[in-house]
């Protein structure tokens, strides 16, 4: 298990975790220290091990091969495809380009969800202001009468709207990260909740 992580969450060796929700947890045997510049997982468990838990014998997804010093990935792409001749080989960058190929119309998606929220919020904090405003009419009209200019009406109404915007801003930051929090543990450990610790 990632060292950074393990710390993280509180874990050392000998501590359980549970990789799947449902699924058998394993024990930490090891800590590693992540390195900056290469690919690495938070966790490392056997190939078996992970295709038993996830029910999915003698399937592979993908692997990482590490090529030698002073040689570059296009280098050998070309005899690890000769040599893995029923596996498609791609070198990490296509790989990534694929993969953010892929995510595209998922963001897409995100933004406009997130465009349209923004809206709807917006308009929230417009009526809720315009009803408080027409609420209190006849107060502002007293205020009026009693010598406060429009721009003193007009910075409180400001006052309320920032009030009303910021508490809101801040009520949907914190729903919001928890919110994501909990759907990202399902899906990524490290960013989230361990789904269960035994």
């Amino acid at each position: 298990m990632d060292r950074g992580l393990a710390e993280r969450r509180h874990m050392k060796l000998g501590d359980s975790i549970r990789l799947f929700e449902g699924r058998e947890a394993l024990q930490i045997v090891g800590l590693f220290a992540r390195e900056s510049d290469v690919a690495t997982a938070d966790v490392y468990a056997p190939l078996a091990v992970v295709q038993r838990l996830r029910q999915r014998p003698g399937e592979l997804s993908f692997s990482l091969l590490e090529v030698a010093p002073g040689l570059r990935p296009e280098q050998v792409e070309a005899a690890a495809a000769l040599a893995l001749k029923d596996i498609r080989v791609l070198t990490l960058g296509a790989a990534r380009a694929r993969a953010v190929a892929a995510a595209a119309p998922l963001r897409l998606v995100a933004r406009s969800l997130s465009s349209i929220v923004s809206a709807l919020a917006a308009a929230v904090v417009l009526l809720t202001l315009w009803s408080t405003v027409s609420e209190r009419s006849a107060d502002y009209a007293v205020l009026r009468a009693m010598g406060f200019g429009p721009g003193a009406i007009l910075a409180d109404v400001l006052c309320q709207a920032a009030l009303l915007g910021g508490a809101g801003a801040v009520i949907g930051t914190i729903a919001g990260s928890a919110i994501l929090l909990g759907v990202v543990s399902k899906v990524h450990p490290a960013l989230g909740v361990w789904p269960g610790r035994a």
